[in-house]
């Protein structure tokens, strides 16, 4: 609501509790209007002198506007506010043309829109400056739209045509006032439907433009879900399968069914034979302080792990468990810790953790992927433990063995019914032994095909009843650390 209705607003109020206090029937209220007093227009004219004396003459201009407004209800604007109100008005109007003389169509729009609604203010040395504004506004739009119709901008053109369309109603809205032929109250009605027609065009598009982006943000989640969805399901279907010929492994383990080659017979022509020890645990030790003694063992390091998460990755794309090589050497580093290993030796049993499974990027893809598998099928899956350091090109030699004991020996069991090499006890190396509890723990926790995922609890209860299979000092540290 603007000032001046609200001042109107709290006079008729006024007036007609008066009329109901002092008359007794609001009927007498409504036959008695309020009549603006010669003082009040003092004050009205008083402070528009002020303004218009100190140069302020848009100032000037809403304050006599208070007293038209006031007085127009009745239709008796004085004579003395009307000459207050041309006064003001001209001088507002002529400094804008002296200080905007490149004036725009917008702001001489408002300028003629708020003369429409004071047509008692306008004079004819008001309207003559009017006039000399429009014809300035009009020759810059008609030679903006003659550059368009030069240089072929239809859409630019367009809109050219458009803001002089609705410069010319402007003016032909306030010479019909000027002339009588339109009054206030139609401008004001028509000031109030454009408002209301902006406003509502302003939420339509806001509210479209939000149907369009949640429309959009709908179609990349489902584009985004479907994509996501079948590639889980694709790495889902690849892991479980290889699950579950290692499942099948596991199993054999202890039975007559398949057998590696033994010390007792020779390798066939391209076959490994099989390593019969590893790295003693002090071996192991010595051969990693070793290499953490040169001046640059930090970036040594860091490159070793940069190429071993690298290899892990691709590990785990191929057999399909996702994120496996991570959580593995997470784990085999947090037990090291718990048993009190030094950090390097913690730190190398981690990287050695990221890569123990490198033997399966050589099986054939079509063998992981296989549902049943034949007795030779069997044996190349279980040979993956011989093929991991046929990856190992970028380890040192100094540490090659340590990596090459957690590929080829992580499948042996502490009571030596493991395989490939049938080692018992402390002869299995000390990263092999992290790796088998950190790999068993993890295979327990994380869904399968062929049984129900495990939490914490059970999955310690599980290893427990296997525990001939482990270290039971690393045993011991499991439950402690997960």
């Amino acid at each position: 609501m603007k000032p001046v209705n609200k001042i109107k607003f709290f006079l008729c109020a006024l007036g007609i509790v008066a009329g109901t206090l002092f008359c007794g029937s609001p009927a007498f209220a409504e036959k008695e209007k309020y009549d603006i007093t010669s003082e009040e227009d003092a004050v009205i004219l008083e402070k528009t002198n002020n303004y218009y004396n100190s140069g302020k003459y848009e100032k000037s201009v809403e304050t006599i506007n208070i007293g038209i407004e006031l007085h127009r209800e009745k239709d008796s604007v004085p004579d003395n506010i009307k000459l207050m109100a041309e006064a003001s008005y001209y001088a507002w109007v002529n400094s804008i043309f002296r200080e905007e003389p490149d004036l725009s169509e917008k702001r001489l729009e408002d300028i003629m829109r708020m003369l429409s609604l004071h047509p008692e203010a306008v004079s004819v040395r008001t309207q003559g400056i009017i006039e000399d504004m429009f014809a300035a506004c009009r020759k810059g739009l008609e030679k903006e739209r003659m550059e368009k119709i030069s240089s072929g901008d239809r859409k630019g053109l367009a809109k050219v045509t458009d803001r002089i369309s609705k410069l010319e109603q402007n003016k032909k809205s306030l010479d019909d006032v000027l002339s009588g032929v339109k009054s206030v109250l139609t401008v004001q009605r028509e000031i109030t439907l454009e408002k209301e027609y902006r406003s509502q065009r302003r939420l339509k598009f806001f509210m479209l433009t939000i149907y369009i982006l949640i429309f959009i943000g709908i179609v990349v989640l489902i584009i985004v879900f479907a994509r996501h969805k079948k590639r889980s399901v694709e790495i889902q279907n690849q892991f479980e399968t290889t699950m579950k010929v290692v499942a099948i492994m596991q199993k054999d383990i202890g039975t007559e069914k398949i057998s590696l080659v033994s010390s007792e017979t020779k390798p066939a022509a391209g076959e490994r034979s099989v390593r019969k020890s590893g790295l003693s645990d002090a071996e192991t030790e010595k051969r990693i302080a070793a290499f953490f003694e040169a001046d640059e063992d930090q970036q040594k390091f860091l490159a070793l792990q940069n190429q071993c998460a690298i290899l892990g990755d691709k590990i785990d794309k191929v057999t399909g468990r996702k994120r496996n090589s991570k959580k593995v050497s997470e784990l085999v580093f947090k037990l090291c810790k718990a048993a009190g290993m030094d950090d390097q030796i913690s730190l190398m049993f981690y990287c050695a953790a990221m890569v123990y499974d490198a033997g399966f990027l050589g099986i054939d893809r079509n063998v992981l992927l296989s549902e049943h598998l034949t007795i030779k099928e069997r044996l190349e899956v279980r040979s993956h433990v011989q093929k991991g350091s046929d990856y190992y090109d970028f380890i040192s030699d100094d540490i090659r063995r340590i990596f090459a004991d957690a590929a080829e020996f992580h499948h042996e069991n502490f009571d030596g019914k493991g395989y490939s090499a049938n080692l018992k006890g402390a002869r299995i190396p000390l990263v092999a032994r992290f790796i088998r509890v950190a790999e068993s723990y993890i295979s327990l926790v994380n869904i399968r095909a062929y049984r129900q995922i495990m939490d914490t609890e059970s999955a310690l209860e599980e290893m427990k009843k296997q525990n001939s299979a482990y270290d039971p000092k690393i045993l011991a540290l499991l439950e402690k650390v997960v």
